[in-house]
């Protein structure tokens, strides 16, 4: 029907794929997928599972009446349809209740739209149309015309359960829906499981009645993409972290060097090796908390930035988290680390004889 974007088999099994990473291999509840960093809340899929492949209305009535079947669970039908608004990336989304009352969005700033004149954009699509919550906004149309005016009334993630942008796009309730994409059908149907049932029975009758279109609740590609490089900030703190302490031994070799007479004037002012070596294990310290001072603050503050302008970017909830325990480790890391670190400089220290230093004063 015309509005209506079958998904494609790529996208089926691009889908599959996540939900075999996320939804069963290792992050299989909502409580496991939150330890791996994949709070579905967070990028907009609040469901427990989502099933069909809709593309005429015989599957439609097919898809419902296997729902139907199905004892415990909700569901809404989730229709999307690309190309409007800003091009091809922005998705229009709309939830067709079903099964029980569900509120499927996920609404990072206001609220979602509950009448006609109401719509709730994607942070992109905000800063694309230059609008923002209580401003009215027009959309584009497919054959050039635009939209009526909508109050913009809220900032949504947007998921579509296919391949929307959480960013880019845009919520209208399916009256207006289907007056924007007329002869829509609802693509696919996030299902919840009821509280009060056997959630995992609920979920393999679910699967038993699909099982070729059921699919875990995955993040959009954009934060997989993410999610591919969440370990190189590791990789970079340890490579400046080697960087750093060779520095410092090179820094504390040096002042070894060019501190010979002082030391051997304070040896022969009665220093013992032990006071000597000290003494370049406080400079060990004193360089490190100096570094930490400046440092760590500093970090704080880039960190911050930057990880406000990624989800701004992608659209999402996830605001950034000041790691007080993780900080006072590295605290006591670098400091441990910085008088290790003198340990050799200062046996070198130590050794130096007060008679050849100051032979030529």
């Amino acid at each position: 029907p015309a509005g209506c974007r079958r998904v494609g088999d790529d996208e089926l099994e691009t889908g599959r794929r996540f939900g075999a990473r996320f939804g069963r291999g290792g992050c299989r509840t909502r409580r496991h997928r939150r330890r791996c960093g994949l709070d579905p809340d967070r990028y907009g899929a609040t469901w427990d599972i989502q099933v069909g492949n809709v593309g005429d209305e015989q599957q439609e009535a097919d898809t419902r009446s296997r729902l139907e079947a199905v004892p415990g669970i909700r569901a809404v039908g989730i229709k999307s349809d690309t190309g409007l608004g800003t091009g091809a990336d922005f998705t229009l989304v709309s939830f067709e209740q079903f099964l029980g009352d569900v509120n499927a969005a996920v609404i990072n700033d206001g609220r979602a739209p509950i009448s006609a004149n109401e719509i709730a954009l994607g942070r992109r699509s905000m800063d694309d149309f230059g609008v923002g919550i209580g401003d009215v906004v027009t959309i584009p149309l497919l054959d050039g015309a635009v939209s009526q005016p909508f109050d913009v009334v809220g900032e949504v993630v947007v998921n579509d359960a296919i391949s929307a942008r959480s960013a880019v796009g845009a919520l209208v309730i399916p009256a207006v829906f289907d007056e924007l994409v007329p002869g829509s059908l609802s693509q696919t149907y996030a299902v919840w499981i009821d509280s009060d049932v056997d959630r995992e029975a609920t979920l393999q009758a679910v699967r038993n009645g699909f099982p070729t279109s059921v699919v875990d609740p995955h993040p959009t590609r954009q934060i997989l993409n993410l999610g591919l490089v969440s370990d190189q900030p590791a990789v970079l703190a340890i490579t400046i972290g080697l960087l750093a302490g060779a520095a410092l031994i090179h820094a504390l070799v040096m002042s070894v060097r060019r501190g010979r007479r002082q030391i051997g004037v304070l040896q022969s002012l009665g220093f013992t090796r032990r006071q000597v070596a000290s003494s370049v294990a406080w400079h060990a310290s004193i360089l490190s908390l100096a570094s930490l001072i400046v440092g760590v603050p500093l970090g704080v503050v880039v960190g911050r930035v930057t990880w406000r302008a990624i989800v701004a970017n992608l659209g999402v909830l996830s605001p950034p988290v000041l790691p007080t325990a993780a900080i006072t480790v590295v605290v006591v890391l670098v400091i441990a680390v910085a008088n290790l670190a003198a340990l050799g400089p200062g046996m070198v220290a130590a050794r130096t004889r007060p008679a050849v230093t100051l032979r030529t004063e």
